[in-house]
């Protein structure tokens, strides 16, 4: 969050915004799937889109682009699902951070 926050505050205002950053744990089975695991996709992935939009709608005159996967329409069970979980959770805040700036 710092890195995004002070990347964006100290940017000058632009047109657009794209971001496609975010990491996420890829493999294994359910049973072996940890908090650690699941936690990586919502810590970068997830929340580190989320601060784009948080820190950078203030620096904006058009619009944001950002990246939620295919995987948040067909996640490959199980080996992918804590990915899908990630994307289909972005998914729903661009929705409704979507209808909110209208």
């Amino acid at each position: 969050m710092d890195d995004s926050k002070t990347f964006l505050k100290d940017m000058d205002p632009v047109d657009h915004i794209i971001c496609t950053a975010g990491r996420t744990h890829i493999g294994g089975s359910l049973n072996k799937f940890t908090d650690d695991k699941f936690c990586l996709g919502i810590h970068s992935k997830l929340m580190g889109q989320v601060n784009v939009v948080w820190f950078g709608h203030d620096k904006l005159t058009r619009s944001i682009l950002l990246t939620d996967g295919m995987l948040a329409y067909k996640p490959l069970f199980p080996i992918l699902s804590q990915v899908g979980l990630a994307n289909s959770a972005l998914n729903g805040f661009v929705i409704g951070a979507g209808s909110n700036s209208k």
